[in-house]
Parts: structure tokens; C-alpha cells; sequence
């Protein structure tokens, strides 16, 4: 069954309009800038060291170079044995204070796989660090922003929610960390590491670039689903699917670098399974629980909506 044309009216005129601010942002971030890491020497990866779970007894291989064309290429392969699973690479700093800034951006190139941006700081956590995870499209160079008090922190692998929020005055190493029992080869470049912060207006912060689009994905979805939804009751399931296709589309070619990079990861998964099936009823579904997955992440920056129950 085809999509009845005039179900997809609404949607075509929304992208349209979206589509500018997903693209270009609301045009209000200015950046004051330091760049923390920046590869274009061959000694640039010397302080750099490997952390794998040889520590533990494992067998994993994980070490870091800079390649001819300056970047920091974190490559190894992660093995299960010996109850083993991680590889990672670090460097320390002399009590870095990035009090001044709110936001990290870095640029990098994946495998698919997903990995961590880790913090240390003063406050010493037993095998662990503050982390902020990322899964970058495979062979794509993107941007991540990496807000300051969006590092986690972990320890041996599992949330510690007694520790106290990153203090960002006192930064004492960063790193780089696959795990997640991940086995087999890999590979992360990173071009530069920047710290920034958004400008003040009247005492408040601006809302940067990222959150604007941001709102606007999460738009998008709840009018998607707001519209899919009594197509799917009325028996179009191919005009829902439809429905939820474009709008997972949109938001990923036109703004995945400046969206979480969970977000992005989930729409493309929903897209690519959806492409495994045939029937109407069931694309519908496997983009619904994409979109869904997709605004509660959204939500967890204060970009709440509500969303219709098929």
C-alpha cells in the first residue's frame, strides 16, 4: 500500500520550514575558544598513553599515533578474553581550569563503534573517570559538543551516582575509552579538542546553536507522531511510515552534527531496520520506537513534549 499523497502535505511544508534552522541554526552562538589538544606534530601523541585491560589480566590491544594528515588515530582490538573488554589511551594535565568555559567540541572520525571522552579531576574515583559517551557514524568526520556537566561519572564501568558534579576548575587528564565488551578491531581519529563558552545576554545565558535544533528535532518528532498516529488507527500504516521516515530523515541530514550523538545514532538505526522489512504495519512500528527512543533523549536537556500513544 502507497502513502496517500495528501497525508504527506503537512510534512513536506514542516521540513521546509524546519529544514532552514536545522541547517543553519538560530544564528545566536558565538564561541570564546581554547583549543585543548591539536595534532600537527608527530610529537603530539607522546604524552599520550595506553590504558587496556592487561591492567586486569585481559588481552586487549589499544594504542594512539598521530597519522601524516595530523590527527590522533586511537586504534587496537578489544578482546573477551580472560574476562577482559576495554582498551583506552590518556594524557594528563597540570590542574587545567576550564572554569570559563560551559561546552566541549571535538572533531572525529569513527568506526560505528561506540566510545567515551573521559575527564579526571581532583576528585579521584577508583577505576573510573567522568564520562561522556559518543558513537559517531562510521568513515564521517563529525563535531561533538560534549557540555561540561553532561560528564557522567563511572566507576569499574558502572554509574556512581554519590560522586559530585565535574569540577571543571580542576581538570587533571582526558582520554579516550572503548568498552562495552566491544570485541575486535577498531579505530577513532580526533583532529582537535576545543573548550568554549556561549555568550551572556542580561545575566542569562544564550540557548547556543545545538539547543535551538534541538528543539526544533524535537518538533518535528512530536508532529510526526501527532500525525502518524491516527493514520496508523485509520488503517494507513504505509502513509505513518511514511510520516516517520521524512521526519527521521530531515533531522538527520540536515543536523546531526549538532545533536547528541545518541539521537543521531538511534534515527539511523530506525532507518536502517525499517529498510529490512516490507510490511507497512512493521516499518511504522521500527521508526516509532526510534523516534520515541530519539525525544527522550532530547528531553533529558529540558526539550520536553508529550507525546500521543498509538
Amino acid at each position: 500500500m502507497k502513502p496517500a499523497r495528501g497525508s504527506l502535505t503537512w510534512i513536506a511544508v514542516l521540513l521546509l520550514q524546519a529544514g532552514t534552522r536545522l541547517a543553519l541554526g538560530d544564528g545566536r552562538e558565538t564561541m570564546s575558544e581554547n583549543v585543548l589538544f591539536a595534532f600537527d606534530s608527530a610529537g603530539s601523541a607522546e604524552p599520550w598513553t595506553a590504558v587496556n585491560d592487561t591492567v586486569m589480566g585481559g588481552v586487549s590491544k589499544g594504542t594512539c599515533r598521530v597519522t601524516d594528515s595530523g590527527t590522533l588515530e586511537f586504534s587496537g582490538e578489544v578482546s573477551l578474553e580472560n574476562n577482559g573488554g576495554f582498551a583506552s589511551v590518556r594524557v594528563g594535565v597540570d590542574s587545567l581550569d576550564l572554569s570559563a568555559y560551559d561546552t566541549m567540541l571535538m572533531r572525529v572520525r569513527g568506526d560505528g563503534k561506540r566510545y567515551a571522552l573521559s575527564v579526571q579531576t581532583d576528585y579521584r574515583i577508583i577505576a573510573g573517570a567522568y564520562y561522556f559517551d559518543f558513537q559517531p557514524e562510521a568513515g564521517r568526520w563529525l563535531e561533538i559538543r560534549v557540555p561540561l556537566q553532561a560528564l557522567t561519572a563511572r566507576s569499574f564501568g558502572r554509574p556512581l551516582p554519590t560522586a559530585p558534579e565535574l569540577n571543571s576548575s580542576d581538570i587533571r587528564a582526558f582520554g579516550f575509552i572503548i568498552s562495552d565488551k566491544q570485541a575486535g578491531p577498531f579505530r577513532l581519529e580526533v583532529d582537535w579538542i576545543k573548550a568554549y563558552r556561549t555568550n551572556e545576554s542580561e545575566g542569562r545565558h544564550q540557548p547556543p546553536a545545538t539547543r535551538a535544533k534541538a528543539k526544533t528535532a524535537a518538533r518535528l518528532i512530536q508532529e510526526a507522531i501527532g500525525r502518524g498516529v491516527p493514520l496508523f488507527n485509520a488503517g494507513q500504516p504505509a502513509s505513518c511510515a511514511a510520516v516517520y521516515e521524512m521526519t527521521a530523515r530531515c533531522i538527520v541530514e540536515l543536523s546531526a552534527p549538532d545533536l547528541p550523538s545518541q539521537v543521531v545514532a538511534t534515527l539511523r538505526a530506525g532507518l536502517a531496520k525499517a529498510e529490512t522489512t516490507t510490511d507497512p504495519a512493521a516499518r511504522a512500528w521500527l521508526l516509532r520506537d526510534a523516534l520515541d527512543v530519539a525525544i527522550q533523549a532530547l528531553q533529558q536537556d529540558d526539550r520536553a513534549t508529550k507525546l500521543p500513544d498509538e
